[in-house]
């Protein structure tokens, strides 16, 4: 099951993640116009990126996170967001 989320970046050093709840429900992948190999967490830049989850689901109900984290150039955390969506049924 894929999902598009616009992801915006506020500062250069920002990366996407995926989890899922719960965890071990399947497996979420990203990837964006820049980044089309699919991995677990990928960089975005400032504005709007849109960004694909994608999701191997192995049983419901389960939510999907996405979230998006900048850093300063210490590497503390400027600011997060993030968006949940949870999947009551799936189909057989």
């Amino acid at each position: 099951m894929d999902f598009l989320v616009n992801v915006t970046g506020a500062c250069e050093n920002c990366t996407v993640s995926c989890a899922l709840s719960p965890a071990d429900a399947g497996r979420c992948l990203l990837t964006s116009p820049e980044v089309t190999i699919p991995a677990e967490i990928i960089p975005v830049g400032p504005g709007v990126t849109p960004v694909t989850a994608i999701v191997f689901i192995q049983s419901c109900p389960i939510t999907v996170t996405v979230t998006v984290t900048c850093l300063d150039e210490f590497g503390g955390i400027v600011c997060s967001d993030s968006a949940k969506c949870t999947i009551s049924r799936c189909a057989a």
